[in-house]
């Protein structure tokens, strides 16, 4: 199975996020991890064993993201207004390059 493995500084967020690509071509999958979920969970919980029909036969290509969810959505005694302004910035301005990207892709 392809896969390759990203990290790229987000100005949004101000770090480095990371994410993996599964597959060569195909219909566009975003996977968004659970809750405080990171991006390699989708290997961690073998769900490349079972999508590996779909992702081997150039089907789909998964695309699997990281979250901030500690930082945000999880983080329940941080400052609110902080936690909301980060998320709604940096965690959706930064998901809607996953969708150019996977419109390109």
């Amino acid at each position: 199975m392809n896969t390759q493995y990203f990290k790229e500084y987000s100005p949004a967020l101000n770090r480095e996020m990371e994410w993996k690509v599964y597959g060569h071509g195909g219909r566009p999958v975003l996977y968004i991890p659970c809750q405080d979920g990171r991006f390699f969970d989708f290997e961690d919980f073998h769900m490349t064993d079972v999508w590996a029909p779909w992702i081997e036969s150039g089907q789909v290509c998964v695309f699997a993201i990281d979250t901030i969810d500690k930082e945000t959505w999880s983080d329940t005694w941080g400052n609110a207004q902080y936690r909301s302004q980060l998320y709604e910035t940096g965690f959706v301005m930064s998901q809607m390059r996953w969708f150019r990207l996977c419109a390109i892709w």
